[in-house]
């Protein structure tokens, strides 16, 4: 595709855009009140239907393991302030998810992590890996994320799915619906999968943190963690303390 097919194809993907945007007068979905024991991360893109139900099954798909690189942060401020959180704080979290895809896409991805994958809540921890590596991705052009063809170097590069039962669901401007995912749990294992970089930076434990890096070198190297056995037990904690505490509070 030249230079000038590609910038059609943009121009007639916003055009399409703002012909569902301008039929929207008021924001009319109901998702849920914030959870602040959870993190929402919002993933603005425009897919095909495959590629919707490709990330319902095997997760959102990204070069690398930072969701502060393509993730806007409902409920935390990481890396700054999250302008996302400051918006959802004065309207509300469904305010902020049609806002963002009237602007430019036609679909937002929204995620409910538990915070104490990140941080210690009342004494309680359970760092289990987010993140996991697909190396049979193949990468393709998306019009809403980027407007010129990729680097052709990066069909080398590590591609890393979000685990996909932590989708809550996703909004559609087409339809101006949000749909539920009904196989969302935040319950799951994931000895192999890969911490991302804000979960090892926010470990106060420098042992522990180490030990996670290493993890994920271990892992991307194709090479067994000792640290995997580590992990399958702060699942299988995780999900005791769930059963016990049935309101999901930590």
């Amino acid at each position: 595709m030249d230079y000038q097919e590609q910038l059609n194809k943009i121009k007639k993907h916003y055009e399409e855009i703002k012909s569902y945007a301008d039929k929207i007068e008021k924001v009319s979905i109901t998702i849920e009140n914030r959870d602040p024991n959870f993190v929402y991360l919002m993933h603005t893109t425009s897919l095909e239907e495959g590629d919707i139900k490709d990330v319902y099954t095997k997760g959102v798909v990204y070069t690398g393991n930072q969701i502060w690189r393509t993730f806007n942060n409902l409920s935390k401020d990481w890396f700054g302030k999250s302008w996302a959180r400051e918006k959802a704080d004065q309207t509300s979290m469904e305010q902020v998810i049609v806002d963002q895809c009237k602007q430019g896409a036609f679909q937002c991805f929204l995620y409910k992590v538990p915070l104490v994958f990140f941080e210690s809540i009342n004494g309680s921890l359970f760092p289990i890996p987010i993140w996991y590596l697909d190396n049979s991705y193949t990468l393709k052009l998306n019009p809403s994320s980027s407007g010129t063809p990729y680097d052709i170097s990066e069909k080398e590069s590590n591609f890393f799915r979000i685990y996909p039962t932590l989708l809550l669901g996703h909004y559609d401007l087409r339809t101006n619906q949000f749909y539920k995912n009904p196989n969302y749990s935040f319950i799951f294992n994931n000895e192999s999968g890969i911490y991302d970089g804000q979960q090892v930076v926010s470990i106060m434990d420098e042992q522990l943190s180490r030990a996670m890096w290493e993890h994920n070198e271990s892992i991307l190297s194709q090479h067994p963690s000792s640290f995997s056995h580590t992990i399958i037990e702060f699942a299988r904690e995780f999900e005791n303390s769930i059963t016990i505490n049935h309101k999901n509070k930590w």
